[in-house]
């Protein structure tokens, strides 16, 4: 799991703490909602870079949108673009019919995804308002006009395994090089301010 956190972080423009926090704060709706982790930091590291929101800010929103896909206004806006968001179920007889369960969220932003890219910009807005309202209802527009960036983010914590590794090994590295340049230039500096009677005696 921290190589997820780590990998997102060195590919987004959001820090691993706020990848963190987000978890934290929204991680009982999110598995509710049937997100996984890979697909909800590729949402999270996406909307971050694309925006000042906070981790709590961004958790938050998540949670607006989980709570109100269910609603009246919400299935009636998607149903009017021809998104189902609903279970199929199958009756006795063979007859099958949207229940009252919900797809997971990844499935309803895939398939809302498609239809993304169709819409006018007052359709975008419907949907927007319908599962959001205000600055959340902003967020929701960038996080769908920016869903294939959210994908490869997602695609890239699935594929993560050792990123924390090398972050650290980077980070230790860098570190290293920094004080060898350091120690080089103090040393110079040394050197230049010394008499000649004391640049015979030193070895450098």
């Amino acid at each position: 799991l921290v190589d997820k956190f780590a990998a997102v972080s060195a590919n987004s423009a959001v820090s691993v703490k706020e990848l963190m926090e987000a978890s934290s704060l929204a991680g009982n709706e999110i598995q509710t909602a049937g997100l996984n982790i890979d697909k909800f930091l590729g949402i999270i590291g996406q909307l971050g870079e694309a925006s000042n929101l906070s981790g709590k800010e961004m958790s938050q929103f998540l949670v607006r949108v989980i709570g109100r896909l269910n609603t009246p206004l919400t299935l009636k806006t998607f149903e009017s673009l021809g998104i189902g968001i609903r279970k199929i179920v199958e009756s006795p007889s063979g007859v099958k019919f949207a229940g009252k369960d919900l797809l997971s969220l990844s499935v309803i932003l895939e398939k809302l995804s498609f239809r993304w890219r169709t819409l006018s910009e007052a359709q975008k807005i419907d949907v927007a308002n319908s599962v959001a309202s205000g600055k959340q209802a902003k967020s929701f527009v960038v996080v769908m006009d920016g869903y294939s960036r959210a994908q490869d983010l997602a695609t890239i914590a699935t594929d993560s395994a050792g990123a924390a590794q090398e972050q650290s090994e980077r980070i230790l590295n860098t570190t290293a090089k920094a004080w060898k340049t350091l120690s080089a230039t103090m040393k110079e500096f040394v050197f230049d301010n010394l008499d000649d009677y004391e640049k015979r005696r030193m070895k450098f």
